[in-house]
């Protein structure tokens, strides 16, 4: 295709009446649409990402690929189409990944060996894809160290972020055509028989020990969600096992990848009534929303600076992305409160915030308790990420809460620019 763009291009250039024109793509901020989906990618993220046009953020279920044969039988049909089943996809899309031209996923990939049974007769794309993704160790080194086997994917940089997003759509894409081709097989007239959201930390050693200094987190994709998965997994052992906000009659929880680059976990936990926070002191147990004495706990100190603190914004930075007709849009900073009161007007409690005139400098700003978003102080120090806790309590901020967790698929407002003009 490249010797085709060329060829194309040199004969625009020899007719002054066919000049080639720059086509581009502009993500842009239509503030008629809900904000917490349609919000821009924020602007240091360097990462790949896919666009496609749909209703329910499914991607299209027709995703064949489009070749251009040099040497066809019919010189008037140059173009053919491949389907996403084909092993030729796969080494034709990335050559720099399968060098040999090896074959990639296809409909009748087999799986071997005891694997195979009666059910599970073929690979689907996804196990073929996790296979492909997974990190081999070479084993341990004099020094401790175990040695990784290199890896052509694991080193593709922004290569790796498309084929990521390449392999997602269309193992979307894939299940939706095995929905659709066996209805009547799937077909089932019936069956038998607390608030809080965690975001990924790229300083967490599993990540910054397992990546090349040549690499940056965002070129591993796969390291970064398979992290998370992880320490999500602990947080609900935590949660549900070990009970640290008590019994729990149910759970929910979705995960999120933000517009920024990393994943994170929207979850509502509801408690059982022997453990629902019925007074302030329960509060107080749960959940804290001041800086603690950094003289007698200089490790939460350090967590609640770094993870816990919302902009600045306000008067000390105007120009903070929360900030919304000159005031911020999550309402920081709040005022000071000596002790927690338990229910206010909102739905949620009013939490303890003492202006006691403790200050930690965050992001070149001195900043009190005022800044300072509600967290559990056992879980933040455990975790070393962004864990935001919140109680609700009343039946219209659980509403809320409901609608929040399942707010729906990311999207973004595009504008595409032929040359100067919009189309």
């Amino acid at each position: 295709m490249r010797q085709v763009w060329q060829a194309e291009q040199d004969a625009a250039g020899a007719d002054p009446m066919l000049q080639p024109r720059r086509v581009t793509m502009h993500i842009i901020a239509d503030q008629n649409n809900d904000p917490r989906r349609y919000n821009q990618p924020a602007a240091h993220v360097n990462e790949v990402a896919v666009v496609f046009v749909g209703d329910d953020g499914l991607p299209p279920r027709n995703l064949d690929l489009v070749i251009y044969d040099s040497n066809p039988v019919n010189p008037n049909n140059r173009m053919q189409s491949i389907s996403i089943g084909s092993p030729h996809a796969d080494p034709m899309l990335y050559p720099l990944f399968f060098p040999y031209g090896e074959n990639g996923w296809h409909y009748n990939l087999l799986q071997e060996g005891n694997r195979r049974n009666a059910v599970r007769v073929r690979n689907t794309i996804r196990e073929f894809v996790c296979y492909r993704l997974a990190i081999r160790y070479t084993g341990t080194n004099s020094q401790g160290h175990e040695g990784n086997v290199f890896s052509l994917l694991h080193a593709g940089c922004f290569l790796l972020q498309q084929y990521v997003c390449d392999q997602y759509v269309r193992v979307e894409a894939n299940n939706l055509r095995y929905t659709r081709d066996n209805q009547k097989a799937l077909f089932a007239e019936a069956y038998q028989g607390l608030v809080d959201h965690i975001n990924q930390q790229l300083h967490w050693p599993e990540i910054v020990d397992n990546i090349p200094t040549w690499l940056k987190a965002n070129d591993r994709p796969d390291l970064v969600a398979r992290v998370f998965h992880a320490k999500l997994k602990q947080l609900m052992r935590d949660i549900t096992v070990n009970k640290v906000f008590g019994n729990i009659d149910a759970y929910v929880y979705t995960i999120e990848f933000q517009k920024r680059g990393l994943p994170h976990a929207h979850i509502l936990i509801i408690l059982h009534e022997d453990s629902k926070l019925h007074t302030a002191d329960d509060v107080d147990n749960v959940v804290c929303a001041y800086l603690p004495d950094p003289e007698t706990n200089r490790l939460l100190f350090n967590s609640v600076t770094s993870h816990m603190i919302h902009g600045p914004c306000g008067q000390l930075n105007r120009n903070s992305p929360c900030m919304v007709d000159n005031s911020c849009s999550k309402k920081y900073p709040k005022e000071y409160s000596e002790e927690t009161v338990y229910i206010s007007d909102s739905g949620y409690p009013t939490y303890r915030r003492p202006n006691n005139g403790l200050v930690a400098n965050v992001r070149g700003h001195p900043v009190g308790n005022e800044f300072v978003v509600p967290h559990n102080p056992y879980l933040l120090v455990k975790y070393d990420a962004h864990i935001n806790i919140e109680v609700c309590s009343t039946v219209k901020s659980v509403m809320y809460l409901y609608k929040y967790v399942y707010k729906g698929h990311d999207a973004a407002t595009v504008e595409v620019w032929n040359g100067d003009e919009i189309d």
